[in-house]
């Protein structure tokens, strides 16, 4: 056997277990950088994700609170309405009312017969008078006469048309409304005379502006 052979086969053998071990440490360090590039991304997404969670509880909170932002200025806003209200479309006295009325049935061609005017406490200060009023006419003025009263400045609430006969053409209606009268007017000495009067106002003429007690 020649000796050069026998000398080079250990030198061999060695620079194949160096080879094989920088290998393995080679394949070692990537499986590591691996495994720490996976646990990095894992944190942070599930950081992302509590974050993104907590910006929609904070978005929820928000949404809730919203409604009571600025609730002092809203509130006066909303009185500050309520009195604009009272003085432009709720009437101070009877005669207002009845003078309203008169002027829609001048303007409409409707004739009144007969209306009356029962108070009731209602809340907020103001007296509720419900009005009970026999109109006679042709179809189309007691219609312009209706709609001229859900138009008009004055509040109206219209609870009820009652047809109550027709001759010649001429139609004969039962209307049933109510309007307020503002707090501070009248209000009180109408609900006094109201509980003191047993009778009805005007029966069989105009509107005029006495109360009267409501009869079941």
């Amino acid at each position: 056997m020649d000796l050069n052979q026998q000398v080079k086969l250990p030198e061999m053998n060695q620079r194949n277990v160096m080879a094989g071990l920088t290998g393995a440490f080679a394949i070692a360090a990537i499986y590591f950088v691996i495994k720490l590039s996976m646990a990095l991304f894992t944190a942070h997404s599930v950081s992302a994700a509590e974050m993104q969670q907590r910006q929609m509880q904070l978005k929820a909170q928000d949404l809730q609170i919203a409604p009571m932002r600025g609730m002092d200025q809203k509130l006066a806003d909303a009185n500050t309405q309520a009195d604009k209200f009272y003085q432009d479309r709720l009437p101070a006295e009877y005669s207002t009312i009845a003078a309203e009325l008169g002027k829609l049935q001048k303007d409409t061609g409707v004739r009144q017969t007969r209306v009356t005017y029962t108070p009731h406490a209602a809340s907020g200060g103001v007296t509720e008078i419900r009005m009970e009023a026999s109109l006679m006419g042709d179809y189309q003025p007691l219609m312009k006469f209706i709609n001229a009263m859900e138009r008009d400045k004055l509040f109206y609430v219209i609870r009820g048309v009652t047809l109550t006969g027709t001759q010649g053409g001429i139609v004969n209606l039962r209307l049933r409304m109510n309007t307020y009268l503002r707090p501070g007017t009248g209000a009180d000495a109408a609900l006094a005379a109201a509980a003191a009067d047993n009778g009805e106002s005007n029966s069989g003429g105009t509107s005029t502006g006495a109360p009267a007690q409501e009869q079941e």
